[in-house]
């Protein structure tokens, strides 16, 4: 249905894998929390490509997370955190000695 076509949209999984003893079937986003956070993610992008600009990692959990429940905003951080390519061009790239470390290790480029 439309609902489920939206959830592949949203930055999150369409499925919620919740581990337990019991192996039911993941859950899904409920309704509301899919809606709230598909109109989060819309106004994020339309800011971002009106003042052509990109949020600090924070910033943008916090604007995706609004009016969302605990464990939502504690997946939708987790998500942002491991998938790289959803950052690209609405993060900006962290300028930490640790993040800059691991990134020239990565491409080579240490004394």
């Amino acid at each position: 249905d439309a609902l489920d076509r939206l959830r592949r949209c949203v930055p999150l999984p369409q499925q919620l894998t919740v581990t337990r003893c019991d192996h039911t079937a993941p859950q899904k986003l409920s309704k509301i929390e899919t809606l709230r956070l598909a109109r989060n993610y819309i106004w994020a992008l339309s800011e971002a490509l009106r003042e052509d600009r990109r949020y600090g990692f924070e910033e943008l959990v916090a604007i995706l997370g609004m009016r969302l429940s605990p464990n939502t905003c504690n997946l939708l951080r987790t998500r942002m955190t491991l998938d790289g390519e959803l950052r690209v061009g609405l993060v900006e790239p962290c300028q930490c000695r640790r993040c800059s470390t691991t990134r020239n290790e990565i491409l080579g480029l240490n004394g």
